[in-house]
């Protein structure tokens, strides 16, 4: 029976890191032999459709793909699924925020927008910060703009946003922060779907999260659920874990993560065993 394999990108296809061709050569020969056996794969992934085109590209694959932590879906190039969060809702998450940290950076992703920043007078140098990170990324970059008004003006005009970002930093002390807050505002707004990714929250209307916008890509895919086969890192892979029986973690994840998975690996090459 062929399997779907659904597969994070940041710290899974991408583990280890190659700045220069991406996804390693194992990985990518993981991925053709799979598609070569009759079997699926898509990404499930918090990157922007544009990033993963980008990447898809690269590898010389096309495949569909869950975007933005399962606010997008794609399906042979159509977007099938595109949901958003309300003005409102951001504007609340932010305040509480701000009322909580001297220091806060934010990010929204809209319909026209991606990684748009917001960042108190208290962090100014995260802009230089921001360039010199993003410049060592290589071929992992994305785009981004830091504009305060721009950003206010998106949140209480008539913008199309997806999600929005609160960042702690990649530290251990901003990580457990991040961890932290994450579980406050899961209490503090119960109707939004709140996801920790090491050093930074993603913030999405409720029920947007990679597990619910997979199943509507293998429902129009006819896959039975029970022949999907998850793989990620992070705390937004979480209810990829909990919704799908095949679970597997990457070794190197967080404890918090790695307790809601089933099976771990080093590398996803080495799934390669589940289909010989």
């Amino acid at each position: 029976m062929p399997k779907l394999f659904a597969i994070d990108l940041d710290g899974t296809l991408f583990y280890p890191k190659k700045r220069i061709s991406l996804v390693s050569k194992q990985n990518i020969a993981f991925l053709k032999y799979a598609i070569a056996k009759g079997h699926h794969v898509v990404f499930v992934t918090s990157r922007n459709r544009f990033f993963v085109e980008k990447v898809l590209k690269q590898i010389n694959l096309d495949l569909d793909f869950v975007c933005r932590n399962g606010c997008m879906v794609v399906q042979q190039h159509q977007v099938i699924l595109d949901q958003s969060m309300t003005s409102k809702d951001v504007e609340s998450v932010t305040n509480y925020i701000k009322s909580r940290h001297r220091r806060f950076m934010f990010s929204i992703d809209t319909s026209n927008e991606s990684n748009l920043v917001f960042t108190s007078n208290y962090v100014w140098y995260l802009d230089i910060i921001y360039r010199l990170y993003y410049l060592f990324q290589g071929r992992y970059r994305e785009a981004y703009k830091k504009d305060n008004a721009y950003f206010m003006n998106q949140v209480h005009g008539d913008a199309v946003i997806q999600r929005l970002l609160i960042y702690f930093g990649i530290s251990k002390h901003g990580k457990r922060l991040a961890l932290e807050e994450s579980k406050k505002l899961k209490k503090k707004f119960p109707h939004l779907e709140i996801a920790w990714i090491n050093g930074l929250i993603e913030v999405a209307a409720l029920g947007t999260n990679k597990a619910n916008a997979l199943k509507v890509l293998i429902d129009k895919k006819g896959i039975n659920p029970k022949d999907v086969i998850v793989v990620g890192d992070s705390g937004n892979d979480i209810p990829m874990f909990k919704a799908f029986a095949q679970s597997y973690c990457m070794e190197h994840a967080h404890p918090e993560v790695k307790k809601h998975a089933k099976f771990f690996i080093k590398r996803v090459y080495q799934l390669k065993e589940i289909i010989e």
